[in-house]
């Protein structure tokens, strides 16, 4: 039984699996536009039935708030300029932009759409929103998180899981970059005899919050090292680079 219910649960999250496209230009992309960040509003618990956290915690909208600066400190790492998301917000074409369902599953910073990455007309629309902003690219950055416990009895030992997924869809509509990471953090806490018996609950949502932030930095660390793992795009040469027009022709000799 234990082993089949572990085959059930390895399929079930092999199903959810999206294979990574990450092109050789993305390393050459300069300029980019953040057009969503948002995250799953509450924590689900997995393998248990619904316990005290699973439902209305709320955990998601504290950590995608603080994630904002995180966010773009980790997209400058890897592009030259980032558009923030305030600025796409005000041109009409951002409004086209598919809304992942049900809404009231996701939070995100100021208000703006918790774009649907699998939906077909997400590509045309990132790049709708990249050509009205003159980006190479439009960038949506998602996190899905949630606890895990290995015992039925106690939850004693509970980890955070983040599933973090960017895509990076350039100004003809093309994915550059499209990859999903996993990342974990187990809890310092005895969440058992703390759930069970209602005890340190403000204690164990800190600790939630402060967890989801440090699975959020964890995928950032290894989406970071994906990019720039990718080799630099060769430099034209010298007097490709030279921008500066040519001296002018000097005018001909009199004939003798």
């Amino acid at each position: 039984m234990r082993a089949a219910l572990l085959f059930v649960l390895v399929a079930a999250s092999s199903a959810c699996v999206t294979p990574t496209t990450l092109r050789a230009d993305a390393r050459g992309l300069s300029r980019v536009v953040l057009v969503s960040l948002h995250g799953t509003r509450d924590l689900g618990i997995v393998d248990t039935a619904p316990g005290p956290m699973a439902l209305g915690d709320g955990i998601g909208e504290d950590a995608i708030g603080v994630l904002d600066g995180d966010t773009e400190g980790f997209l400058d790492g890897l592009f030259d300029d980032v558009v923030p998301l305030r600025a796409a917000l005000a041109h009409k074409s951002y409004d086209l932009l598919p809304e992942a369902l049900p809404p009231e599953d996701w939070t995100q910073v100021d208000r703006a759409t918790a774009v649907d990455i699998d939906n077909p007309r997400v590509n045309e629309a990132m790049a709708a929103v990249a050509r009205a902003l003159d980006a190479d690219a439009a960038v949506v950055v998602r996190h899905q998180w949630w606890l895990s416990r290995e015992r039925y009895e106690l939850v004693r030992y509970v980890s955070l899981y983040d599933r973090c997924s960017i895509l990076v869809v350039d100004r003809d509509g093309a994915v550059v970059w499209r990859q999903t990471v996993m990342s974990r953090a187990p809890t310092r806490m005895m969440w058992g005899a703390q759930l069970t018996l209602g005890l340190g609950g403000v204690d164990v949502m800190n600790e939630a919050r402060q967890l989801a932030r440090e699975t959020a930095r964890q995928a950032y660390t290894e989406l970071s090292e994906a990019l720039k793992a990718l080799p630099l795009p060769a430099s034209p040469p010298a007097s490709v680079q030279t921008r500066e027009p040519p001296p002018p022709l000097s005018a001909p000799g009199a004939p003798e």
